[in-house]
C-alpha cells in the first residue's frame, strides 16, 4: 500500500514497546521487577494467595520490621498489605505495637532488639495465632557483634517456639539487608549464610518455613538511609515486593487462620476506612496523613495503565502499515 516491506526487526521492536512501557510506567511493572523470586510477572499478577484464606500476618523483628526512618512510618507493610488486598485477600496485620499512618498498622517490631529479645516480645502476639509470620531479626546482633557465630541458632529457637504455639502457621524468614558499617556487613554475610543453610534443612524436614533474600544483587547501599542501616522509602518498597513474592511462593502451604475470640480478620481486611475499590485500598492511609513518594508510585497504576494500552494500539497500527 505504502511501498513498505515488513522487516522482522521492526516487527519485533514494536511488539516489544508495549512491554517496555509497562515496565517503565506501570507500577505493576515496577512492583514485579527484581527481587529473589523466580516467579514470572504473569504469575505474580494472576496467582491467588493462600486459596483466598484470610491472612493474619505477624510482622516480627526489630526496627526495620517496624518501619524505622520511613517517611510514613509504615516501612514495607503498607505496600505489602495493599498488594495482597488488591489481589482479593482479607489481610489482618497483628502485633502489640502500632506503627505508621496506615489503617491496619499493628506490628511486632522492636527498635534495637536482638534476636533473643525479639523472641520475648513474640509472646505478646503468638496467642493471636497468625497463619503467616514474616520474620526478620538479627541486624542488632550483627551490629553489636553479639555472638555472631550462633545467632542463626537463636533464630532457629525462635522459629521452634512459633511452631510450638501455632503448629499450622507458615513462617517466611528474611536474610538481613546490607549495612554500610564494614564490621556489621561482614557479620551479616556470615549470619545470612548460616540462616540459608538452616532454612534449607528445615524445609527438607517438611517444616512450613521458607526464605526470602534481602541481600541479593537487587539491594545495595543506595537503598539505605543516612544511618547506613535502615532502608529509604524505595528500599522499603523493594522489601515489600520481595515479601510478596515469598508469600506467593509459599501460598500453597498457608492454612486458614485458627479462630480466636475477639479477632475478626474480615473486618480488618474490609473496614470502613479502607472501603472502595482494590486500588483505593492500596492507597488508603489514616485520614489526614500524607503519602511518601514511594507510596504515590505504588498508588498510581489506575491512571497510567491506559497509556500502556495506547502504546500497544499504536504499535499494532504501525506493524500493519509495515506489512501493507
Amino acid at each position: 500500500m505504502f511501498g513498505f516491506r515488513c522487516r522482522p526487526s521492526a516487527l519485533l521492536l514494536f511488539l516489544f514497546i508495549p512491554s517496555l512501557w509497562a515496565s517503565l510506567i506501570d507500577p505493576g511493572g515496577q512492583w514485579f521487577e527484581g527481587g529473589s523470586s523466580s516467579l514470572s510477572r504473569r504469575e505474580l499478577a494472576t496467582r491467588s494467595v493462600a486459596q483466598d484464606y484470610p491472612l493474619r500476618i505477624l510482622c516480627l523483628g526489630a526496627s526495620i520490621t517496624f518501619g524505622f526512618h520511613s517517611s510514613s512510618g509504615n516501612g514495607f507493610r503498607y505496600a505489602l498489605r495493599g498488594k495482597l488486598v488488591e489481589q482479593g485477600n482479607d489481610v489482618n496485620m497483628i502485633g502489640s505495637l502500632k506503627g505508621g499512618n496506615m489503617s491496619n498498622n499493628h506490628v511486632e517490631g522492636w527498635t534495637g532488639f536482638r534476636i533473643s529479645q525479639v523472641a520475648q516480645k513474640a509472646e505478646l502476639s503468638l496467642p493471636s495465632m497468625p497463619n503467616l509470620v514474616l520474620l526478620l531479626a538479627g541486624t542488632n546482633d550483627m551490629k553489636q557483634n553479639f555472638e555472631v557465630s550462633t545467632a542463626h541458632l537463636r533464630l532457629g529457637q525462635l522459629i521452634d517456639r512459633i511452631f510450638h504455639v501455632v503448629p499450622s502457621t507458615n513462617i517466611i524468614v528474611g536474610t538481613l539487608p546490607p549495612d554500610s558499617n564494614a564490621t556489621a556487613e561482614a557479620n551479616i554475610l556470615i549470619f545470612n549464610t548460616n540462616v540459608e543453610k538452616m532454612i534449607y534443612n528445615r524445609t527438607m524436614q517438611g517444616q512450613k518455613v521458607s526464605l526470602v533474600d534481602f541481600h541479593s544483587d537487587w539491594f545495595s547501599l543506595a537503598d539505605l538511609g543516612a544511618d547506613g542501616t535502615h532502608p529509604t522509602d524505595m528500599g522499603y518498597l523493594k522489601m515489600s515486593k520481595v515479601w510478596y513474592t515469598g508469600i506467593l511462593a509459599a501460598s500453597g502451604n498457608i492454612s486458614a487462620p485458627v479462630e480466636v475470640k475477639g479477632i475478626n480478620d474480615y473486618k480488618a481486611g474490609n473496614d470502613s476506612s479502607a472501603a472502595g475499590t482494590a486500588m483505593d485500598v492500596v492507597c488508603q492511609t489514616t485520614n489526614g496523613q500524607t503519602m511518601s513518594t514511594a507510596q504515590k508510585l505504588q498508588c498510581s497504576s489506575s491512571s497510567r495503565i491506559p497509556l500502556v494500552n495506547i502504546c500497544l494500539v499504536l504499535g499494532i497500527i504501525i506493524i500493519n502499515i509495515y506489512i501493507s
